[in-house]
């Protein structure tokens, strides 16, 4: 089996609560099951409950700490290191030596709650100035790592994409 690599997970997790934060018409369980589908044409299938409520602990986690305006930020920062980062300081490796960046993992790696916790540190290390933010104008969808998922992560969605 193909499993989702759990970066890739929380990528898909912080564009859901982008687009739900950027949106007036998008609907959270929309955008999870865009994502969901997503998920599923590299990788074994997410299901759709678990980036929704993966994506509302972190926009309730946003309204916690007041980000507001920076929330949008705060996430692109996440995605940039959860990329580029194994973890604080540690660079994933961009161009294994055998295979490639985005190819899926034997074991299943997306743990419920997990994303969560990492975002949590990671906003807690950005705060601290322990992590650092992606640079003006990086965004997920343009970043050349990531082009296989750029057309997901530019199709629209609304409300009737439920049915």
């Amino acid at each position: 089996m193909s499993f989702c690599p759990s970066f890739v997970f929380d990528i898909f997790v912080s564009k859901t609560v982008i687009e739900f934060l950027s949106s007036e018409t998008g609907s959270l369980e929309a955008l999870s099951k865009k994502y969901s589908e997503a998920i599923s044409t590299k990788y074994a299938e997410v299901d759709s409950n678990v980036i929704q409520e993966t994506a509302e602990d972190i926009a309730r986690f946003l309204a916690e700490i007041e980000a507001g305006e920076d929330a949008v930020g705060l996430l692109n920062d996440f995605c940039r290191f959860r990329l580029y980062f194994v973890g604080h300081a540690r660079e994933r490796k961009l161009k294994p030596l055998f295979g490639d960046l985005l190819d899926p993992v034997k074991e299943a790696e997306i743990k419920l709650g997990e994303t969560v916790k990492t975002f949590k540190a990671f906003v807690f290390s950005l705060r601290s100035n322990n992590e650092d933010h992606a640079p003006a104008g990086w965004l997920p969808e343009t970043d050349e790592n990531l082009t296989p998922f750029h057309e997901a992560f530019s199709k629209p969605v609304s409300v009737s994409d439920l049915f």
